[in-house]
């Protein structure tokens, strides 16, 4: 039996119940930041002009989609290439509180593939957000090579990611009058000042 949570952060989203604890926080000032760049990554695909359509990206769209995944890509290898240091005065004392998720449920954008985008997104960030490297002080876990971990499974994740987008980028959007749009238009995103 699905269930739509409470959680601020998958609103509107349907996730199985579960009886695992949700966190809060977390320990890893590396993931903390990469948490946030998924984050700002979500809001300019919910918001961007291709989220009201039936599907495919606007030109300037693609660009700035592909920069994104490119720009998460070398935080991600950034992050990979940090040794795992003995931090024994930090490690357990200092905790930061979850980045917010306040994106748009997926369901909310009417572009079928700005909204595949936005499911991934969510599952990467979940996904480190409760990964044993979130336990860390800085980095990922070492996995070895090959072998399942957080680095494998996040590379992976990041690769889909950017096939799926070049895929996308690559035919024009259709026309579909009978069933698009399926949600009302996405508003603004952030002001300027």
């Amino acid at each position: 039996m699905a269930v739509t949570t409470t959680l601020p952060i998958f609103a509107g989203v349907v996730v199985a119940p579960t009886n695992a604890p949700t966190r809060t926080d977390l320990d890893n000032v590396d993931i903390y930041n990469f948490l946030q760049r998924l984050r700002n990554f979500a809001i300019e695909v919910a918001y961007s002009q291709s989220s009201n359509f039936a599907n495919g990206f606007h030109v300037a769209d693609a660009a700035r989609f592909t920069d994104f995944i490119q720009d998460i890509r070398r935080y991600f290898e950034f992050m990979e290439r940090i040794p795992l240091l003995d931090n024994p005065e930090t490690a357990g004392r200092l905790s930061y509180v979850l980045p917010a998720y306040d994106v748009p449920a997926p369901s909310s954008v009417s572009n079928k593939d700005c909204s595949s985008i936005l499911m991934q997104i969510l599952t990467l960030w979940w996904e480190a957000a409760n990964s044993q490297s979130a336990r860390l002080v800085r980095g990922v876990w070492p996995t070895p090579e090959g072998q399942p971990g957080d680095r494998m499974r996040w590379r992976a994740m990041i690769d889909n990611l950017e096939a799926f987008t070049q895929f996308v980028a690559s035919t024009q959007p259709s026309d579909r009058p009978e069933s698009s749009p399926e949600v009302g238009p996405v508003g603004p995103g952030q002001t300027g000042t």
